[in-house]
């Protein structure tokens, strides 16, 4: 039975470096390859992802401490958590 939210794969590579040529910043970097209009437009947005991503984190990592018997070290999970999405976000996988 398949279900229908889900999208098939698509053919082709799926190596995470040919990723990058999507990005289109192989002549002259983000001064030739992107529209810095378009994306200033982008910072309000990101901003509010930036929110966003930061409270989740906050509440998942309060709802582990809440069934921990000690109590956590909250800054330095927090700094885990943080390290692990900078990390996919350098390789273009934001979502896992």
């Amino acid at each position: 039975m398949r279900c229908p939210q889900l999208a098939l794969p698509q053919a082709g590579s799926t190596r995470f470096w040919d990723l990058w040529g999507l990005f289109n910043l192989q002549h002259g970097g983000l001064a030739h390859g992107v529209s810095l209009p378009a994306m200033l437009a982008q910072l309000p947005k990101l901003a509010g992802l930036f929110l966003v991503v930061c409270f989740g984190s906050c509440m998942d990592v309060a709802a582990i401490q809440s069934d921990m018997p000690t109590p956590l070290d909250f800054n330095r999970e927090l700094m885990t958590v943080g390290g692990c999405c900078a990390k996919r976000l350098v390789v273009g996988c934001w979502r896992v």
